[in-house]
């Protein structure tokens, strides 16, 4: 009766109750719990810890009092507001510390960061995504409380998706996705969200996997434990740091696996055109062993035809019949070159060395040359260093005969009228163990860009192909052939329109 209205309506209990019930509502309304728990266990703690500090505080006072104290001196005061302060501070530690969590079988916010910050600073190399999610399952969500994680890899070869509306959601939206969600899309069932119930049966929380391109490569799904039901955004937010890792160490995964796949499949490949090329070489082996007797046969008559054996022919018959010569002539020179090489490729020609007198070699070889390469007022020379004059050679002589042949042959061949073409013999200055032969012209020379293909099987320059300069293309790479066979080694130096040396090296002493 003594108090005014105002004093009575805001002491009222009633009145309290309601704002309490409408505080609780408003924030649960507001945030869910999400603020909550992180607020609520804070202020849970400071309490406890309050009430110890306090508690410490009556028990030194009753005991200053047994023990004829006075509790109220200076000294005394001092003493208890040390130990309350120093006992406040110890049990927030306790709380905070790891061994309160393993106690009470709870994760808090700063062991969710510390389990995480050690997951991410893992150097860790995965050979698989089992092994991945093995790893994920040991460090990470067992010591977190969490009841599932795991990854979900999309089929990048465009197969059937199980997750057809999560992608699409995905593809548009790169944020991660909640079942909370869920609260919202019952308050308005004519929305249609496929997705929500496709993560429901998953889990909680699903985040994109992206690579590099922006390309969807999969999802990293979590499920809490019914004890922690939701996950606050503070949460939320460090497992995208977890989510980057395990992004990075799948696409290693990924991309390791398609190395892997590459390899084999190009292993594969190797092999069977190994095969394919051995088959080949077989084949054309046998074709042009069976060639060469009809195409033999055919040169023989032709070349009775011409020279008159058969009788006189007039002008048109002896034209046809030296085209017929002609042409197979070229024709068994192609076989020929193809039988040679294939038998030089399948290491199945006998080479017979013996020993050579390089000077009576190589002069007996450049009568032949002379002989064969009359066409064309071309001028063949021969210089022998002296001190190379009279060595003896360990080698095939049939052998360097045909690559002495084939090199002087396409010397002659390259090199116009009244052109040169220069064979030189000399000890190699690099290594004495070897004998250096240069053949060297004038002729039209090869482009620098064309160099490296030259040796190999039809590794014609574009040049060589016009009707001037016809040739089967077999014969540089015979020659690398056999002196490779003959120990030693060849290379070409060469301008274009200056012409060309063609030197290679055989040793001194085959063995």
């Amino acid at each position: 009766p003594e108090s005014s209205l105002n004093f009575n309506i805001l002491s009222s209990p009633q009145l309290h109750g309601r704002l309490h019930v409408l505080i609780i509502f408003y924030l649960f309304v507001q945030y869910k719990f999400l603020e909550l728990k992180i607020i609520i266990p804070k202020i849970f703690k400071k309490g406890v810890a309050l009430s110890f500090a306090l508690g410490i505080c009556y028990f030194l006072h009753d005991l200053a009092q047994k023990n004829s104290l006075d509790p109220n001196t200076l000294e005394v005061n001092i003493f208890v507001a040390i130990a309350v302060v120093f006992t406040y501070n110890k049990v927030l530690q306790f709380f905070n510390s790891q061994a309160f969590f393993r106690f009470f079988r709870t994760s808090s916010l700063e062991h969710f960061r510390k389990v995480i910050k050690q997951f991410k600073n893992q150097n860790t190399f995965y050979e698989s995504i089992d092994d991945i999610q093995q790893d994920i399952q040991k460090n990470f969500y067992e010591k977190l409380g969490i009841e599932s994680a795991q990854i979900i890899v999309l089929d990048l070869e465009g197969g059937e998706s199980k997750y057809p509306q999560l992608e699409k959601f995905f593809r548009i939206n790169s944020g991660f996705l909640i079942t909370a969600e869920e609260e919202y899309l019952q308050q308005h069932s004519n929305i249609k969200c496929e997705y929500l119930r496709e993560l429901q049966s998953l889990g909680d929380v699903c985040y994109p996997l992206y690579q590099n391109t922006n390309e969807l490569i999969g999802f990293f799904v979590l499920k809490k434990k019914i004890s922690e039901d939701v996950y606050i955004k503070e949460e939320l937010k460090l497992l995208e740091g977890v989510v980057h890792h395990i992004t990075l160490s799948l696409m290693g995964v990924i991309y390791t696996e398609k190395l892997r796949q590459q390899t084999n499949e190009l292993s594969e490949s190797y092999e069977k055109l190994k095969k394919l090329d051995a088959a080949k070489d077989s084949f054309i082996s046998i074709a042009s062993h069976e060639l060469r007797t009809p195409a033999t046969i055919v040169k023989g008559y032709s070349d009775m035809l011409v020279s008159g054996k058969f009788g006189q022919l007039n002008e048109k018959q002896k034209d046809f019949s030296e085209k017929i010569l002609n042409g197979i002539k070229d024709l068994l020179d192609l076989i020929n070159d193809i039988l040679e090489i294939s038998t030089l490729e399948a290491d199945n020609v006998k080479f017979d060395f013996s020993q050579v007198n390089i000077k009576d070699f190589i002069q007996a070889e450049m009568i032949k040359i002379k002989k064969l390469h009359t066409k064309k007022q071309v001028n063949f020379s021969l210089l022998i260093n002296p001190d190379s004059a009279n060595f003896e050679v360990t080698t095939a002589p049939e052998r360097l005969k045909r690559v002495i042949e084939i090199l002087a042959g396409n010397a002659y061949k390259f090199t116009s009228e009244k052109g040169k073409v220069t064979i030189s013999i000399q000890k190699y200055e690099i290594d004495p163990n070897f004998l250096e032969f240069q053949i060297k012209d004038t002729g039209i020379g090869i482009p620098k860009k064309d160099q490296n293909k030259i040796f190999e099987k039809f590794g014609q320059v574009e040049n060589f192909l016009e009707k001037t300069y016809n040739g089967t293309g077999l014969g540089l790479a015979i020659v690398k052939k056999i002196v490779e066979r003959l120990g030693g080694k060849i290379w070409l130096e060469s301008e274009e329109k200056k012409g060309s040396n063609f030197i290679f090296l055989i040793p001194f002493q085959n063995v």
